[in-house]
């Protein structure tokens, strides 16, 4: 119980952060509605495979949890820059108005780019990672293995791929909204967030979602919090 009241209350806050302003209580409630559903269902398919939150269940003794939160943090970090250098110095000077994105926000407040962190790296794990590649892995599982962890390789890789698929393709509008799209910036957006989503997926896999959350909120800091100044 401790364990999905701590993932709902950081659904509920990112919900929050994410909502736009007024915020409408009815679809803000449906939306905690479907979000603690999609946790909820998550949770249940992630026991069935043996990943989901073994932090928060008290599963990894503490100075483990601390080594493995901390090299989570210097992953996201690193996949935060890479992912920053490619789009400044490879993507921008071929599509200049990829650079309005960042720009726009060089004179928000210093919280923005932590609020934007948290409501992604919250939001897009709890959906992409606990619910989608769980559920994912469990269905495999149960074709492959009875139903039974461990999950062959097979079904965690294909779980793994088709999340960060996906996880790339939700970040295509907001990127292509700002440019007209070409076969090569597709491809480009495409690449570069499905490789994050493959780092991330396996981070959640090896580690759970609390590994998974703290390097994507990692990654989106450098992403949001550098990236404006360096295309100023």
């Amino acid at each position: 119980m401790r364990t999905i009241g701590t993932l709902l209350t950081l659904l509920v806050a990112a919900l929050w952060l994410a909502s736009p302003r007024p915020i409408q209580p009815g679809f803000f409630l449906i939306a905690v509605g479907i979000g603690g559903l999609a946790v909820w269902l998550g949770l249940a398919a992630a026991g069935r495979v043996g990943t989901g939150a073994p932090i928060l269940d008290g599963t990894v003794p503490s100075p483990l949890a601390a080594r493995r939160l901390a090299i989570s943090v210097v992953v996201g970090l690193a996949c935060g820059a890479v992912l920053l250098a490619a789009l400044v110095y490879g993507l921008v000077p071929i599509e200049p108005a990829l650079a309005s994105r960042l720009r726009a926000r060089i004179a928000a407040p210093s919280w923005l780019p932590w609020a934007l962190a948290a409501e992604s790296s919250i939001l897009e794990e709890f959906v992409l990672r606990l619910f989608l590649l769980s559920s994912i892995a469990w269905l495999l599982a149960r074709g492959w293995r009875n139903d039974r962890a461990p999950v062959s390789p097979v079904a965690s890789w294909s779980a793994i791929t088709v999340s960060s698929l996906v996880f790339a393709a939700v970040h295509m509008p907001a990127w292509l909204a700002t440019t007209n799209p070409t076969a090569m910036l597709i491809a480009s957006v495409l690449t570069l967030n499905g490789v994050a989503g493959m780092i991330l997926g396996y981070l959640y896999w090896r580690w759970g979602i609390e590994s998974a959350v703290l390097a994507h909120f990692a990654a989106d800091m450098v992403v949001q919090g550098i990236g404006p100044r360096l295309v100023a």
